[in-house]
């Protein structure tokens, strides 16, 4: 098992009055290898900022390891807040491009 923790800032640019140019996020994601190739996760994100409605979310997703190079993902997320999405399904790869030594 492995258990991966961000939080982060974004600064937006320009902001209405009564909202906040800063947008702060967090998530919390336990893995979870099932043998050398493939995977599965789940995770707990948000993301806040003043003047606006939070927006929480969770998702469950499984991961296949093509190569040591290439990853392939898919997964459901769903809203847990009022202003999240509704669900999404969503497909993706990840590429090992370097390594910075």
């Amino acid at each position: 098992h492995a258990l991966d923790i961000n939080m982060n800032a974004t600064r937006l640019g320009a902001a209405t009055l009564n909202e906040s140019a800063y947008q702060y996020g967090w998530s919390g994601t336990v893995f979870r290898p099932l043998d050398d190739k493939w995977g599965v996760m789940a995770e707990l994100s948000g993301t806040m900022r003043k003047g606006v409605t939070p927006q929480n979310q969770w998702l469950v997703a499984a991961s296949y390891e093509l190569s040591r190079r290439v990853v392939l993902d898919a997964g459901l997320s769903a809203g847990i807040s009022s202003a999240s999405h509704r669900v999404a399904l969503f497909a993706g790869m990840a590429m090992l491009l370097g390594q910075v030594r």
